[in-house]
């Protein structure tokens, strides 16, 4: 797993004060979403070192798809990845996108920032379209939550235009083996819980808004990206 950048300098630097529940929100998700995988797979894992990386990976598969993912081995490049999401991206907004606006979507859309990945998922988005009109969109069905539809892709290839590298994303998986990353991410988890405690808070969305200062807050971006190494 890679750790992304949050921000450079501490939280006052760059959130305002409506823009927070967006980055709390996305924080305790993604907390809870591991936790509730590790939570379900820990026994199994902690067997991974007597394990193959191909079985360590299809059971993962397989606790995903009990958790109402669906399995796509038809998706292996970032051809095919693409292709899928223009076409839930049609559907989800009922448009047909010529190929120019396809890709200055995808140039609008991709970023490396959390904060603002997070942000425009939650967020009515828009775009020019080739004609000069907007095409007010969403990235994800933000009236009917439970209509979207979740998918898991393995051994999926990263490569860019012009080259094709599928080692690169085993590479990112076997930096450390799966125990080591249980046990970091417990312990970079039990950290955050600990400094929430500490600053007489519960480990809850509610409670990240009441931190005090800016150098409690900053601290706060820290361990939450200990969280996301």
């Amino acid at each position: 797993m890679q750790s992304l950048p949050l921000c450079k300098g501490g939280w006052g630097d760059f959130i305002s004060d409506s823009d927070k529940n967006t980055l709390i929100t996305a924080i305790i998700s993604s907390t809870k979403t591991i936790k509730r995988l590790h939570s379900i797979t820990t026994l199994e894992l902690s067997r991974s070192q007597k394990m193959n990386e191909q079985q360590i990976e299809t059971h993962l598969i397989e606790k995903l798809q009990t958790l109402k993912y669906s399995y796509r081995s038809d998706i292996r490049d970032n051809a095919t990845l693409e292709h899928n999401f223009r076409q839930h991206f049609q559907a989800l907004n009922q448009v047909q996108l010529t190929d120019k606006e396809f890709k200055r979507l995808l140039n609008q859309i991709i970023s490396t920032d959390v904060f603002t990945n997070a942000r425009r998922m939650r967020e009515h988005n828009s775009m020019e379209r080739d004609d000069g009109t907007p095409l007010f969109y969403t990235l994800i069905n933000l009236k009917d939550w439970c209509k979207n539809t979740f998918e898991v892709v393995n051994q999926l290839r990263i490569n860019t235009r012009d080259s094709h590298h599928r080692e690169e994303a085993r590479k990112i998986w076997l930096t450390d083996p799966a125990p080591v990353v249980i046990e970091k991410l417990d312990a970079a988890i039990a950290e955050l819980r600990d400094f929430m405690e500490l600053q007489g808070l519960d480990y809850a969305p509610k409670e990240v808004p009441n931190l005090q200062g800016d150098i409690a807050r900053a601290q706060f971006v820290r361990l939450f990206k200990e969280v996301q190494r």
